[in-house]
C-alpha cells in the first residue's frame, strides 16, 4: 500500500436531516521527504511512465521538469488548469483509496495519461473500480464513483457533497462509454489482460454481475461545513448510494506542491 494513505483516517460518520449515513475521512498529509516522493513518483506515473516520459522528452530540447510542466500536468495558473489539477487530484486519490484498501482494479487511471489538452478534464465517469472472481461470477462487482473537490478557499461555503449526488445520475449513461474508451486504450498499450478484465463489465444482459454507486467529495478542511452536509437531498432512486467525504488542511497548497514534486521525480 502506498505509505500517504496510513494519513487518512476515518472519522465519526454523519447522518442526514433525510438518514442517510455520510463516512468522514481526515487526510492527514506526511511531511516525511521518502513518503512525499513516493506519492509523487506514483502520482506523476498516472500521467506518464518511466520509460514513455524519456523517449517524450527527447529531441525537444527540455528537462523532464519542462516537459512535465508544459505538456502534462494541467497548469497552476492557466484556466480552467487550477481546478482541473484539483479535479485530477481528488480523483486519483479515490482511485487510490479503492485500489489499495479495497482491493478494486480501476482502469480509469489510464485516462490521465491520454489527454491531448492537459487543462482539460476527460470526459466519461470519475472513478471505476472492478471487482471479479477467477471465473466469472455474479458477485463480480462494477463501483461507479462521482467524485467533486473544493480545495480553494471561497466567500460560500459549497455543498460539492450534493453535486456530485445530482452528477452520478448521469453515470448509468457514461458507465459503458467510459469501459469501452478504457478497453480500447488496454489493448493499444497491449495490456491484454486487464483489458480482459473490462471486458467482463460490458455485457450486463448476458452475464450479470452487481453494479453500485459512490459520491464523495473532497474538501480543504477550511471549506467544509458538515451542517450544510446534513442538509442534502438523496433522489429516490439513489437512494443505495455510498457516500463519503475526505478532508484535507490547505489543500489547494498542498496539491500545487505535489505536482511540482512530481515533476522531479
Amino acid at each position: 500500500m502506498l505509505k500517504y494513505l496510513e494519513g487518512l483516517s476515518k472519522k465519526e460518520s454523519i447522518i442526514t436531516y433525510e438518514g442517510k449515513n455520510v463516512d468522514i475521512y481526515e487526510l492527514d498529509i506526511s511531511r516525511d521527504e521518502k513518503i512525499l516522493d513516493e506519492w509523487a513518483k506514483h502520482f506523476r506515473r498516472q500521467y506518464c511512465d518511466d520509460v514513455s516520459l524519456s523517449k517524450l522528452v527527447e529531441g525537444t530540447g527540455m528537462s523532464k521538469q519542462e516537459w512535465l510542466l508544459t505538456y502534462k500536468f494541467p497548469s497552476d495558473r492557466i484556466r480552467p488548469g487550477p481546478s482541473t489539477r484539483a479535479g485530477d487530484f481528488g480523483e486519483i486519490l479515490i482511485s487510490d483509496y479503492i485500489q489499495y484498501i479495497h482491493s478494486y482494479y480501476v482502469p480509469t487511471r489510464i485516462k490521465y495519461s491520454n489527454k491531448i489538452n492537459p487543462n482539460t478534464s476527460q470526459q466519461g465517469s470519475d472513478v471505476i473500480g472492478l471487482k471479479m472472481e477467477q471465473e466469472e461470477s455474479i458477485n463480480d462487482e462494477l463501483y461507479v464513483i462521482e467524485v467533486k473537490t473544493k480545495a480553494s478557499n471561497s466567500n460560500e461555503k459549497e455543498n460539492r457533497l450534493q453535486s456530485a449526488i445530482n452528477d452520478s445520475n448521469k453515470d448509468i449513461e457514461r458507465q459503458s462509454i467510459t469501459l469501452s474508451a478504457m478497453r480500447q486504450r488496454l489493448i493499444e498499450l497491449n495490456k491484454e489482460d486487464e483489458s480482459k478484465i473490462v471486458q467482463r463489465f460490458q455485457n450486463w444482459a448476458d452475464r450479470p454481475f452487481k453494479t453500485k454507486y459512490g459520491a464523495t467529495a473532497i474538501y480543504t478542511t477550511e471549506m467544509l461545513d458538515l451542517e450544510k452536509v446534513q442538509q442534502i437531498n438523496m433522489p429516490a432512486e439513489k437512494d443505495y448510494i455510498d457516500l463519503f467525504i475526505v478532508y484535507a488542511d490547505n489543500l489547494m497548497d498542498f496539491i500545487h506542491e505535489l505536482y511540482r514534486r512530481a515533476s522531479t521525480c
